[in-house]
Formats: C-alpha cells, structure tokens, sequence
C-alpha cells in the first residue's frame, strides 16, 4: 500500500486586498540589492536531469540551487528550460491564465476558472493569480506538478507538497500528515503546536492594488517554505527547509466594461522588510530598503527574497516532529509600480515610518 506525506509548502493568514482609486484620464534588470542564499547568481547545470518530462535532482544541494537561480528576478529561465528540454508547471500556469483572459465575460471568467483551481485563482476584473504560490515549485515541476529529489517523489498542490517515498511499501508505519495552509490562519493557529501562544494576530498574506480610471496594478506578498525530505534509516530523518518572501505583480486596463491583463513592465520599489519568528525570535531578517525592475513586456513580475536556511525539523517514523513555524513580518513596506500607473502604484505600509503613500 502507497504511503504518502504530505507537507504544507507555505502559510497565509489573513488576505488584506483593496483597490485604491483615483480619478484620471523575461529580459530582466540586476536588481540594486539582492537577499539570495548566494551572493553570486550561479547557473545551475550539475546535479539535474530530465527523464520523460520529469526534473530529477540528484542532490539536495542541485534542489536548492536551482531554486536560487530561478526565483532570481534576473533569471534566464528560457535557458533553463531550453537546456534541459523542460516544459514547467509555471508555462501550464501562464497559458491557463492567458486562455481564461479571453473571456470578456466577468461571471463566465469566474466559473470557468472553478474548473482551473488547481492552477490558477481569479480575483475578479482581470486579476489572477497562480493558485500555487511558490513561483519556484511551479518552475521546476513539470505540468503536473511532479519533481523528484534524490529519487523521492514530490508533487505540488495549490494546498500541499506530497511526499511519495521509494520504500514506502515496505514501511507500513509511515502516516499521512496533512498541515492546512489555504484558510486564513492566525498566527496562534500556526504555532499552538508548539506550545506557544501569542497574544495578537499577525498579517502574514497581503494583497494589495493601485487603480486608476483604466489601469491597475496588483501585487502580493507571502512568506514561502521550500522543503526536501532527508532521511537516514526507513523510520527517521529529517526536513531542510528555507524561508523566502514572494511577490507577484500584475496589471489590468480597462476596455469598454470589463478589466483585462496585459504585458507591461514593473517597477518594485522600496521593497524592506524585517521578519522572525515567534520561537526563534534571534531568528531576524532584515531587508532593503532595495527597488527591483523589469525591463520587457511581461504578464506578471516575480521577485523572491531568501530569508533563512536550511533549517532542520527532526522526523520520527515519517511523521514531522516538529510542525514548521514560519516567519512572520514584523514591518513590510513597498510600492508595486506598472508602466501605466507610474508614478504612482500599490503600496504596502507595515510598521514602517514614513508611510508610503500610492504617489511619490
């Protein structure tokens, strides 16, 4: 009997979305800052290979590094591809989205995107959003969501990353362990395993846009976890995990009566942060203030920061330990410009003095 684990990639709380409104008429930049797991943007071409459609890792040193190079806003991921013959999960992603994006009807646009949840989330007048939020899953998985580390088999869901070991057959002792991420959690909710128990709520998923009479920019921002399974017998091993901030970005025109998105460049300004963890509280990040742009015509702009890594979470008999505890901001701030608000765009302001406001 197939015994699986399944690990929970990522957590949100709360989803903070508002649209600002006034009233008015992938070749990418070298970012000024980077907050990567290596000072040097390395391409990665040992360790990968690619059997029937499927990236295998040979190492989980290859895993991470990939990971590294293709959440990079400067990333070449056609050369990614191209080099190991690679069609992504991501390419499925973008795709669906352009197809749905056809549709001129708003209401046929939202039933037949229930038929897509697996890929793709739309939020209304034009804005969607991929409905796995790790961008570096969906880039090194193939169309149906399967990569393999080190022969064990991992495949990413909008709620999960399933973990399908080789000998699981002949270890009936290994459990299913299902931790939910997509309902709004609080924080309390993400730690109480741990016996710790905060006396607030704190926003860990926020979306936020900027709109004008016909244009609008979106963005939002999450705090991400990429694991790989170690293990050293059948019955132990344990979790490598790093912890990143994501954002996407994307923009919408108006035409006649209905929203649509579209290729555009984009401009992250400002972006800072500074976050840690309720168990760790030595565990800090802080970042930027750093601005990040792209250069070519795209439908969404990426950009990931690594915070910290690789942490290690013991496993017993297959079963995780300790549940992940992921960071928390304790400031975010930022702008989310596109070239048809500029200078103005969606902005976040958390803990952060002075406040942005949406026009410089």
């Amino acid at each position: 009997m197939k015994n699986i684990i399944t690990i929970t990639f990522f957590f949100t709380g709360l989803i903070f979305l508002s649209c600002n409104k006034v009233n008015s008429n992938e070749e990418v930049l070298k970012p000024e800052t980077k907050g990567y797991a290596s000072n040097e943007l390395i391409f990665p071409d040992e360790g990968i290979t690619n059997i029937d459609g499927i990236l295998h890792f040979n190492t989980t040193d290859a895993f991470f590094k990939a990971i590294d190079y293709l959440t990079a806003p400067e990333a070449n991921i056609e050369k990614f591809d191209k080099k190991y013959d690679f069609s992504s999960l991501a390419t499925r992603i973008q795709n669906t989205m352009d197809e749905i994006g056809e549709i001129k009807d708003e209401q046929l646009r939202m039933a037949i995107t229930r038929n897509y949840s697996n890929l793709v989330e739309y939020l209304g007048e034009g804005v969607f959003v991929p409905a796995i939020g790790g961008r570096g899953y969906t880039l090194i998985a193939n169309p149906d969501g399967v990569y393999y580390v080190k022969g064990v088999k991992y495949t990413i869901t909008p709620e999960n990353l399933i973990v399908e070991f080789p000998d699981a057959e002949n270890n009936p002792n290994r459990v299913t362990q299902v931790l939910e991420y997509k309902m709004p959690l609080s924080l309390a909710e993400n730690v109480k395993t741990r016996g710790i128990f905060p006396t607030k709520i704190e926003k860990l998923y926020y979306d936020e846009c900027y709109t004008t009479s016909d244009r609008k920019v979106f963005c939002r921002v999450r705090i991400i976890a990429y694991l790989v399974y170690e293990y050293n017998t059948p019955y132990s091993g344990y979790a490598l995990y790093q912890y990143r901030v994501s954002v996407q970005m994307s923009a919408q025109k108006k035409n006649l009566l209905w929203w649509d998105s579209y290729q555009t460049n984009f401009t992250l300004q400002g972006l800072q942060f500074k976050t840690t963890t309720q168990e760790y509280p030595y565990d800090v990040t802080i970042h930027g203030p750093a601005t990040y742009t792209h250069s070519g015509d795209v439908n969404n702009f990426y950009v990931e920061i690594y915070i910290w890594g690789t942490g290690v979470e013991e496993w017993i008999g297959g079963l995780l330990y300790y549940p992940v505890v992921f960071p928390i901001f304790n400031s975010l701030q930022l702008r989310a410009v596109s070239r048809g608000t500029s200078p103005c765009g969606a902005v976040i302001n958390h803990n952060v003095l002075p406040a942005f406001n949406n026009c410089p």
